[in-house]
C-alpha cells in the first residue's frame, strides 16, 4: 500500500453504554475517543462493484482502505470531520495482514 494513497485522516469509533436514568432504558452511544485515529483512503464505490457489494451486503456505499490492525471490528464506524461510515465488514486484503479494507455505509 501507497502512503500517497491515504490522504483521509479517520477516527475509529466503538459504540459504549450508557446508564439507565429510570426513565428510559440504557442505550448505545457513541465513544468520543477514538478507538484509532489513521490515515485511509475513502472512495465511493460505483458501477459493478456497487452492484456487486449492495446485493452481498446491502446497502454499502463507500470503500476505506488502510494499514493492516486488529483493533478495527464491523460493529464499529469511521468518522472523517463531520461525516460517518458505518462498517458493514472487514475484509484483511489477500490475507497478507497489510491492508484493511473497510466496506461501509455512509450517514449513520
Amino acid at each position: 500500500m501507497r502512503a500517497g494513497l491515504l490522504r483521509h485522516y479517520i477516527d475509529i469509533q466503538q459504540k459504549t453504554s450508557q446508564a439507565s436514568d429510570g426513565m428510559s432504558a440504557a442505550g448505545k452511544d457513541w465513544s468520543t475517543s477514538p478507538v484509532l485515529s489513521a490515515w485511509a483512503d475513502i472512495r465511493p464505490l460505483r458501477g459493478e462493484k456497487l452492484a456487486l457489494f449492495q446485493q452481498a451486503q446491502g446497502q454499502v456505499t463507500h470503500e476505506i482502505s488502510m494499514r493492516h490492525t486488529t483493533k478495527i471490528t464491523a460493529d464499529m464506524r469511521a468518522k472523517m470531520g463531520s461525516r460517518y461510515f458505518s462498517i458493514q465488514s472487514v475484509i484483511n486484503v489477500n490475507e497478507r495482514n497489510r491492508e484493511l479494507l473497510l466496506m461501509c455505509k455512509e450517514g449513520v
